[in-house]
């Protein structure tokens, strides 16, 4: 029985489940029940696998390390900074993981000195914890294996159990594209599905909605005074229309501040990036491609080193 008739047979069977994130949940328990490994954990769970690996093996060497989400991922390039450089962030990372990997990479590298870290504005109230990748944040704490806890019975579409399951189940695939943590791979146009407009409306509704996360901001900048390390924040690049859309949404008001009032707090540098590109070195609206990854990290080396 080939995986897509197992796929058809799980879609039939739960056609009739409501919510859409609850039945989406349930196909998947239908399909690995099956035999199918959901599509989305292979490629994220081997890639947190094989950073994590990269970073215990070079962990001696490394000065300086790149904290953030998907921006960071995609858009910091390691290599062309120095050899002492490596970039320890993860696809969807909330301020919660971003917050983890720090503390983890502190533990390990002993010679750390510099964090680069990207943010974004909606940043304040996106948790992972709460939202559908839920998953990647429990992936991503059992390769680190940190001891906080995390209530994941708060997002009832996320199976904690199930997850487990998945991801003992031999998921992880050898990746060979990734340099001192930057990964290749997430270089692919056209990730989102979604339209553009609706995407950056997401964000701005997440930022207008809450604030749960801003002490998280804190906590990244109180552990780096009290280990020495020099931080510098960095609002991710994003493209003009996507500019265009939050500036109207916003009505004047500055999304930056809650940032900005805690960069001031604590005295860390903080460097506004959001319009700082053109159209042409984007793959959709917040995410940029090789040449503005190669654009953006030689900003960072003038602002940084």
């Amino acid at each position: 029985m080939s995986e897509n008739f197992k796929e058809k047979i799980a879609k039939m069977l739960t056609c009739l489940i409501f919510p859409k994130r609850k039945r989406h949940l349930y196909r998947m328990k239908v399909a690995f029940a099956l035999g199918v490994v959901p599509k989305e954990y292979p490629t994220f769970v081997s890639t947190v696998h094989f950073k994590h690996k990269g970073l215990l093996e070079r962990a001696d060497k490394i000065e300086n390390i790149i904290i953030g989400d998907s921006h960071a991922q995609a858009g910091i390039l390691p290599f062309l900074i120095n050899d002492k450089t490596y970039n320890y962030a993860f696809n969807a990372n909330d301020l919660f993981a971003m917050y983890e990997s720090l503390k983890k990479a502190k533990s390990l590298c002993k010679n750390l000195k510099k964090v680069i870290c990207t943010i974004s504005f909606y940043n304040r109230g996106y948790s992972l914890v709460e939202g559908s990748n839920a998953w990647k944040l429990q992936a991503v704490l059992k390769e680190l294996k940190s001891e906080s806890e995390v209530d994941f019975t708060i997002n009832k579409y996320n199976d904690v159990k199930f997850n487990e399951r998945v991801f003992n189940s031999g998921i992880i695939v050898s990746n060979t594209k990734l340099c001192q943590g930057f990964d290749f791979s997430f270089l692919s146009p056209c990730r989102f599905s979604k339209k553009d407009d609706q995407r950056i409306k997401q964000h701005f509704k997440i930022y207008d909605k809450y604030n749960n996360q801003i002490f998280l901001l804190r906590k990244i900048c109180e552990f780096c005074k009290n280990n020495n390390l020099s931080l510098y924040l960095f609002v991710s690049p994003n493209r003009s229309d996507y500019n265009r859309i939050v500036s109207e949404l916003a009505q004047g008001d500055d999304v930056l501040s809650w940032i900005k009032d805690i960069c001031q707090e604590y005295n860390f540098p903080l460097y506004d990036a959001r319009s700082n590109y053109n159209d042409e070195c984007f793959e959709d609206t917040d995410h940029l491609n090789i040449d503005g990854a190669v654009k953006f990290t030689r900003d960072i080396i003038d602002e940084c080193f």
